[in-house]
C-alpha cells in the first residue's frame, strides 16, 4: 500500500466543492446585507431632505426640491390608484 502525501482522497473535490459553495453563498449574502444598509441610510438621507424641504416657503425651493416634491407627488398618486384598484377587486 503506498501512502505518499501525493495521493488524495476520492473525497477531497466534494469537499472542495461544498467549501466552495458555501463560500459564495456567504459572500453574496454579505454583499446583499451591505447594499440593503446603504439603501437604508440612503433613504433616510431622503426622507429626513424632504422633511425639512416641507418646512421652508415652497417658493423658496430650488429646483432639486421642487423635483422632489414632484417626484414624491407623482409617486403617492400611483399609490393612491393601485390602493383603489385593489379595494374595488376584494
Amino acid at each position: 500500500m503506498n501512502t505518499s502525501s501525493n495521493e488524495t482522497s476520492p473525497h477531497s473535490g466534494i469537499i472542495i466543492g461544498i467549501i466552495s459553495v458555501v463560500i459564495i453563498i456567504l459572500l453574496l449574502a454579505s454583499c446583499s446585507a451591505f447594499l440593503k444598509r446603504q439603501g437604508d441610510n440612503w433613504e433616510e438621507e431622503e426622507s429626513t431632505k424632504f422633511n425639512q424641504q416641507l418646512q421652508k416657503n415652497p417658493a423658496d425651493w430650488s429646483e432639486e426640491e421642487k423635483d422632489r416634491y414632484n417626484s414624491f407627488m407623482k409617486w403617492e398618486n400611483e399609490q393612491e390608484k393601485i390602493n383603489k384598484t385593489k379595494s374595488n377587486s376584494q
